[in-house]
């Protein structure tokens, strides 16, 4: 490391602030935050890159630079397509069931004519027909 340091000064401060931030990162894989890390070495982050991604290039430390993106990481196993199975049917059905609903929601609201009481009665199957309320 010492001969790296002595061909290549400007990496001085790059390796030391490594080894202070970063307990055991040339013995062991580390997360490297580099917003991190330039903050403690007082550089901007794109210099902090451009020395790591040198120190990348020398075979001194094994880097990848963060994505620009944010990530997920899974914690169980993604669904196979074998495992996912649909119901055409009783999808169809439920469907139905749902557009009956809302067919009978918007008979109800647009109802000007027939007792709501009597009406809705009549959505839940009930064969007798109640008194007029004499509200619409």
């Amino acid at each position: 490391m010492e001969d790296f340091i002595k061909l290549h000064p400007g990496s001085d401060t790059i390796i030391k602030g490594l080894l202070r931030s970063y307990e055991g990162i040339f013995d062991y894989p580390a997360t490297i935050f580099e917003n991190a890390l330039s903050h403690f070495l007082k550089m901007p982050k794109q210099d902090a890159e451009k020395h790591l991604k040198a120190l990348h290039h020398y075979q001194i430390v094994n880097y990848s630079a963060q994505p620009d993106r944010q990530q997920i990481t899974l914690l169980q196993n993604r669904m196979y397509l074998d495992d996912f199975k649909i119901d055409s049917q009783r999808t169809e059905t439920l469907r139905k069931h749902y557009m009956e609903r809302l067919e009978f929601m918007i008979a109800y609201i647009r109802n000007t004519k027939e007792c709501r009481n009597n009406f809705i009665s009549g959505y839940l199957g009930s064969i007798e027909k109640m008194q007029p309320c004499g509200y619409l």
